[in-house]
């Protein structure tokens, strides 16, 4: 059985994933493979920090993983 999100559940974190990074200064694109998020994000050092700040707070956040960054 599948217990991961619905089709709305989805709308509604992209609906929120687009207002809080844009609130940020960011860009980027967002999707989901085997009920993992996948994120990449683009924009000033300042404004990633910030996100990956709130992220590691929210529990329901896991295994989270900054793959690469550059300047």
């Amino acid at each position: 059985t599948h217990s991961g999100p619905d089709r709305g559940d989805l709308d509604d974190i992209f609906a929120l994933s687009v207002r809080n990074n844009m609130m940020r200064g960011l860009t980027g694109a967002l999707t989901m493979i085997d009920d993992c998020f996948v994120q990449v994000l683009e924009g000033d050092q300042m404004g990633l920090d910030r996100l990956v700040a709130a992220l590691k707070k929210d529990q329901r956040h896991t295994d989270l993983s900054i793959v690469g960054r550059t300047k």
